[in-house]
């Protein structure tokens, strides 16, 4: 008995070596027709392997087509897209609305970023600024009928399975240009802060801007968002370009002593970036505090630096955001400040100096190394009528390859009033399919 349980042990085990060695035979094999070491499932059936670049880049976060963010921008102030005219009735009001809405539903967006405060002002119930002059005709007045443009968008966007972002411009007061300046702060509202704190702010080529370089005018914008995110169920907030105002000639904003107060010893275009970081970070924080799923984000100007063979920048030859409006969106990611990203590359893949191409290339290049920070293409649908036919699919299709890229949103909504049936059918093909983010709008229920 036991030699026989001896043999029997014996020839389980020599079988098992067998087996061992032809799977780590088989293991090289596989191995072997994978030069990278690495590969990615694309289906239950199929193995693909990564490219070398891509080695090193973190695991895609968007899984499906069903999931980007399909965003448009709802511009307020001039009456741009929302409402048609200032002093409208309640009831109009709500008309306008719910015809915006069903539109966007129409041609399958499942996100809007609505101007709530196109500058010191408000397009809903705030205890911080005035009620908007684009919405009453004259600001400061209570809002008409008691409608609250931005209370009711939610609502009834959130019906219709919509993500509500409120659009903040941040430092601009008035708007204005050195034809047609608006400078008399006396014309503003008696409550607005503009007009109670003069001394925040700068005029610069017929604007008023908050000065970013004073905390109080940092802690003011903070508070306004905060103040949205609390009262208001959006699902995020999102700023545009607007910051320090886009150079204009030799014309000279007038921050010195708050320069000279803060400075630190600093160089003065430092000491404005500095600023505007300290803005994005107090404003992600205020977000968070009141409600941490609230996304925070940016839709910086689409160049931050041209390369110049040293710093990094894309290869591209136009005006810089870094040192012209003193944005330094890598900062942001740095600091761990946004939950996205969505720089306006608002030209074609032929613009001889600044292609569309490599500007995405290059976005989702830097956001590699943040795999929890979304990149969001924003594109100019208002430009698209002048460009050759399918840019603006040919656009998403190539933004859709990239690793960090998370969605698109189109400037602006009336062009798709102005579109017609083939712009529409440009986007049922662009939006084909499940139309809905993987999260559901935030709610108070």
């Amino acid at each position: 008995m036991k030699k026989k349980g001896f043999f029997s042990t014996f020839c389980k085990a020599f079988f098992l070596l067998i087996f061992l060695f032809f799977a780590f035979l088989f293991a090289l094999l596989f191995r072997a027709s994978f030069p990278s070491g690495t590969f990615s499932v694309s289906s239950p059936f199929s193995v693909t392997p990564l490219s070398s670049s891509e080695e090193s880049a973190p695991l895609r976060r968007l899984t499906g087509r069903d999931e980007e963010t399909r965003a448009i921008w709802i511009a307020t102030v001039y009456n741009i897209n929302y409402p048609s005219r200032a002093s409208l009735s309640a009831s109009s009001l709500e008309k306008e609305m719910t015809a915006m809405l069903d539109r966007i539903c129409e041609y399958g967006f499942n996100t809007v970023f609505f101007q709530a405060r196109p500058s010191s002002d408000a397009l809903y119930d705030s205890a911080i600024f005035p009620v908007s002059a684009w919405l009453t005709g004259e600001e400061g007045s209570p809002l008409p009928g008691g409608f609250d443009p931005l209370g009711r968008l939610v609502k009834e966007a959130h019906k219709r399975g919509i993500f509500v972002y409120a659009w903040v411009n941040p430092l601009r007061v008035t708007v204005g240009s050195s034809a047609f300046p608006s400078l008399d702060l006396s014309a503003l509202s008696p409550a607005n802060p503009a007009r109670l704190h003069p001394e925040w702010t700068v005029a610069y080529d017929g604007q008023i801007f908050y000065n970013a370089g004073l905390p109080q005018a940092r802690e003011l914008v903070a508070e306004g968002v905060r103040e949205i995110v609390k009262n208001y169920d959006v699902d995020g907030v999102v700023f545009d370009d607007y910051f320090y105002p886009y150079p204009v000639g030799n014309e000279v904003f007038h921050d010195e002593e708050a320069f000279a107060l803060y400075g630190n010893g600093l160089p003065l275009d430092d000491w404005r970036r500095g600023n505007v970081n300290k803005l994005i970070a107090a404003c992600y924080a205020a977000v968070k505090e009141e409600y941490a799923s609230c996304r925070f984000g940016v839709a910086p100007f689409g160049v931050w630096k041209n390369d110049d063979g040293r710093n990094g920048g894309s290869k591209t030859n136009g005006l810089q955001a870094y040192s012209a409006i003193y944005c330094d969106a890598i900062a942001w990611l740095e600091q761990g400040s946004v939950d996205f990203l969505a720089p306006q590359i608002y030209w074609p893949f032929s613009g001889p100096a600044v292609p569309f191409g490599e500007l995405v290339d290059w976005w989702d290049g830097r956001m590699k190394d943040y795999p929890s920070v979304d990149l969001i293409i924003s594109h100019a649908l208002y430009l698209a009528p002048g460009w050759e036919k399918g840019e603006l699919s040919s656009q998403v299709s190539y933004a859709r390859e990239k690793r960090s890229y998370c969605g698109s949103t189109f400037y602006g909504y009336a062009a798709l009033s102005q579109g017609g049936e083939e712009l529409k059918k440009e986007f049922s093909s662009l939006f084909s399919g499940v139309l809905y983010p993987r999260l559901s709008p935030r709610s108070s229920s």
